[in-house]
This record gives structure tokens, C-alpha cells and sequence, in this order.
């Protein structure tokens, strides 16, 4: 009997770059809760490797994305707080380019077969406030 044994593994990296604009207003009256938030247009990049029984593929793209962020800090001294924020990452991949390390292929995807990074996510955590 014959069987073949191999690896399979994928690493997908997301990059993103692009400016930001962010804002933040004082709750109140005593000046410790603060709304915040955040909202940036920029260029998202596509690494994706991926190893399949002995047989690599690697994918990449790039697609312009946008970042939003809202959230709510209570400052609980000066320059330390605690806070909670929402946030959004939108991005989608039509244009690939596929390469098995011999032969290059660029494929323009289908709206339904898109690559879709998007993501919501929700964080809590401690911010150091520099320049208060």
C-alpha cells in the first residue's frame, strides 16, 4: 500500500498603512470620561502561505480599506485610564496574484468569491495618556 504524508499549514499576514483622524470629548463635568474615536482610510497589502503536501503557494494582494474605532475612557488619575473600545476593519480582495515559486498567475475575482479580510472587534485595556 502506497500513502503519501505531508504538511499542511497556512500563515495569512494583513498590512495596513494610512492616516488617521482621531477625536475625543470630555463627559461631564469632573472631566474623567471621555468618548474617543477614530476613523482612517489607507491601503491594506495580502500575504497568504500556504503549504499543501509538499507543494507551496504563495498569494498576495492589495486593495485600498478603512478603520473606524469608537470607544469610551475613564480616567481614574491624571494620566491613566481604563477603557472599552469597538472598532471595525473593512477591506476586500478582488485582484490576486498566485505563485507556486516556477509559474506566476494574476486572477481578478468574482464580487462573490472576494477575499474578505472584515473584521469587528472589541477591546478593553489600559491607556497611558501622554500630553495630559
Amino acid at each position: 500500500m502506497h500513502y503519501q504524508v505531508g504538511d499542511v499549514s497556512e500563515k495569512q499576514f494583513i498590512n495596513y498603512a494610512g492616516p488617521s483622524f482621531y477625536g475625543s470629548h470630555s463627559l461631564g463635568s469632573n472631566e474623567n470620561l471621555y468618548l474617543i474615536s477614530s476613523y482612517s482610510i489607507g491601503y491594506a497589502w495580502l500575504r497568504d502561505e500556504t503549504s499543501l503536501l509538499m507543494t507551496n503557494m504563495l498569494t498576495t494582494a492589495g486593495n485600498l480599506a478603512m478603520n473606524y474605532e469608537i470607544g469610551l475612557d475613564y480616567l481614574f488619575h491624571r494620566t491613566i485610564g481604563i477603557g472599552v473600545n469597538l472598532g471595525g476593519f473593512l477591506c476586500h480582495f478582488r485582484k490576486i496574484k498566485q505563485t507556486d515559486g516556477s509559474q506566476t498567475q494574476t486572477t481578478k475575482l468574482e464580487k462573490d468569491d472576494s477575499i474578505n479580510v472584515s473584521n469587528i472587534n472589541l477591546t478593553v485595556g489600559i491607556r497611558y495618556y501622554i500630553n495630559n
